[in-house]
């Protein structure tokens, strides 16, 4: 017997998130990155920066060596112009990129003309140099600084700009640690029918320090306070994504008709630890799959 469609694809398409200095520096792929995977790279603070540019685009070039599928960020609120945004954006299609991760920015105050990713889509430029796929960024935990009302308004935004452009768009939703609150919005958004694939993101294997930093900065405090209680408690001091990935698992066993992509792992202990859990996570659930299937 197969897996339920929504949990084939979580368990069968994944992608990752890789910093481009990290990947611009490597001499071979890392062991264990599924073929053909999508690599994201972030816009970090300062991204903008030649010195940055040049490591993105060093990584860009190194992952389409190695076979795999590069999808950059691009945060609206950080870029500092629209010609900058024109040449970063030739740059990148000269290199056969082809889809953007559209991501608002934490900054305070705009570095240039876009506030957020709704103007920076109504600026057309990514339309003009033939990005039509969009990654557009999801919120199971909420948004520490964006009120429910002004995230569902943006995202009606993004989807009427899809329609009148043809562009196709899909949605990678922020970290969280338990899969309860990531089940009920995925629930939530397929009930709202708009359709966009929903990539699941999930922290790799990590200490507890290293990830309370990151959900802190990421604005996941919230579902952080779950690290503090429960059987996580039992970690001594360290994180697993396994409760998580089989807890997200069972619910799109029981929901097949959820809008599920795949899953985003977030390397935040490092993407070889990550990429060893995920090629056992996979392997285990091969297993339990053939074995359900053989029956006697």
């Amino acid at each position: 017997m197969r897996m339920a469609d929504a949990a084939a694809r979580l368990a069968d398409d994944i992608s990752i998130e890789m910093m481009p200095r990290a990947v611009a520096a490597m001499a071979a792929p890392p062991a264990g990155l599924p073929a053909g995977c999508s690599v994201y790279l972030p816009f970090l603070p300062g991204a903008a920066a030649p010195a940055q540019v040049a490591q993105t685009m060093a990584a860009v070039d190194r992952l389409r060596d190695w076979g795999f599928r590069p999808v950059p960020h691009l945060a609206a609120r950080a870029v500092p112009g629209r010609g900058w945004l024109d040449a970063w954006l030739a740059a990148l299609s000269a290199r056969g990129v082809d889809r953007l991760m559209l991501v608002g920015g934490d900054r305070d105050r705009p570095a240039g003309p876009y506030a957020d990713v709704p103007a920076l889509l109504a600026g057309g430029a990514l339309w003009r140099r033939g990005f039509m796929q969009l990654g557009v960024t999801g919120y199971p935990d909420g948004h520490p600084l964006v009120p429910p009302d002004a995230l569902q308004a943006a995202l009606a935004a993004k989807l009427a700009y899809a329609a009148a452009t043809g562009s196709r768009l899909w949605m990678v939703g922020q970290f969280a640690f338990e899969p309860a609150p990531v089940a009920a919005w995925l629930d939530a958004h397929a009930a709202m029918g708009h359709g966009l694939p929903v990539r699941i993101g999930l922290p790799g294997p990590s200490g507890m320090r290293t990830l309370l930093r990151f959900a802190l900065q990421c604005g996941v405090a919230a579902s952080a306070r779950g690290l503090r209680r429960g059987p996580v408690r039992r970690l001594a001091g360290s994180w697993t994504p396994q409760a998580m990935a089989d807890g997200l698992l069972a619910h799109c066993r029981a929901r097949p008709d959820l809008p599920v992509a795949g899953l985003h792992l977030f390397p935040f202990g490092g993407v070889g630890q990550s990429l060893d859990w995920l090629t056992a996570w996979r392997a285990a659930e091969q297993m339990r799959e053939a074995g359900a299937g053989g029956g006697s």
